[in-house]
This record gives C-alpha cells, structure tokens and sequence, in this order.
C-alpha cells in the first residue's frame, strides 16, 4: 500500500525534529552553562567579599587584593566546619585567616564571617558588614558556574541599597566549569545540573 505524500512529509517533519538537538547540540549545549556564567569588568571596590567554598575563590581574592582592587577582604565561611583531626580541633576562622595571611592579605584587612551556610546567607550577611563598614562598592568572588546564583541573590538582598557590586569569578582555567564542554566532564556536568536544581529551588524559596 502507498504512503500518502502527506504522510511521508508528516513522518520526515518528526523525524527532522527528533534529530535536529542531536545535530546542533554543539550550537545550544554551551549556552546552558553561559547562562550561569556572570561576569562584570574588573574594578577597584572597597572590599572583596568572597563567599564560602573552595580554596580557589580566595586565593583568587588574595591576588585581587594584591593586585590593589581592594583594600579590605571579607571571607565567608561556615563556622560549623570546626573538625578534628587524632584529637586535634581545627578553628576554621584561624585556618582562613591564616590562610589569607600566608597569600599576602594583612591581618587588619581582612573581614571574616562565619554564620554562612548557604549562598543566601553568604550574601545576607555579607550585606551586614558592608552597612558595617560603611564600604559602598564589593567585588563579589565565586566560582563561575555558581555567578548568576549569587548575582540574583545579591539583586534580592540587595534592593533598596545603592552598593555597587563587581562580580567577578575564579578563572575558569582554575576552578570552574569550561561552558563548551561541559557535557564532556563529568564533574562539570554534575556542577551545571546541581547549579540549575539551586536556582529552581531559590525560585521558589527566596523568589529570586
């Protein structure tokens, strides 16, 4: 029995649609991860605020410090990372301070907060120091993949206040997801994946 020709046109039509992602994913797959990606032009600011996580991020405030972007470092972390090691306490407070120390940072500039949690709170009381010091301009330090995140956060917390905010990622070469192959790694694909599960979850948590 003979197709009708409206029936092959219908069936070449699906199966086009059915192939095209496959044949233009090279095109599409990188804007996924662009997406996450925010990335401002670097400027002097009056603090670098430097939100909890990886060593990367603040050895990267460290050289942005040094470099004479800033001329305070608030580092974020999570106080309840306190750990022992044989019986030995570790005071994560110290081994951040130290550690911003041994990168060049002097103590007197360096800001620390230890309530963070989460990406939220990292910015909620980032906010806190900054009305603090009286600082008007923060250039806000994260991973590139977690930017557009913390960029929408900050837009939430940070409304009805005139800071000038810089932000401004880890190099991708040193910690962070390359948004034209991510698809290939497995470890950049779990960190695009996860970062789009957080911002559908702080859609609807925090209405960012």
């Amino acid at each position: 029995m003979k197709l009708s020709k409206r029936l092959i046109i219908t069936a070449a039509i699906i199966v086009i649609l059915l192939t095209l992602p496959f044949a233009t994913y090279r095109f599409w797959l990188p804007e996924i991860a662009n997406y996450l990606i925010v990335q401002d032009k670097l400027a002097p600011a009056d603090v670098i605020v430097v939100l909890s996580g990886n060593g990367s991020r603040y050895r990267h405030a460290a050289k942005l410090f040094k470099e004479g972007y800033a001329n305070y470092v608030l580092l974020d972390y999570n106080e309840e990372d306190t750990f022992n090691v044989l019986g030995v306490k570790f005071d994560p407070q110290k081994m951040i301070k130290d550690f911003a120390v041994s990168n060049g940072i002097p103590s007197d500039r360096i800001l620390t907060e230890g309530r963070c949690t989460s990406t939220y709170e990292d910015i909620l009381y980032a906010k806190e120091n900054i009305s603090k010091n009286q600082f008007k301009s923060a250039i806000i330090v994260s991973n590139n993949f977690h930017m557009r995140r913390v960029y929408l956060t900050f837009q939430k917390i940070f409304k009805e206040d005139t800071v000038k905010a810089i932000f401004i990622p880890v190099p991708m070469e040193i910690s962070g997801v390359n948004p034209d192959i991510w698809w290939t790694n497995e470890d950049d694909f779990l960190k695009v994946i996860n970062e789009y599960i957080k911002l559908f979850f702080y859609y609807f948590k925090y209405r960012i």
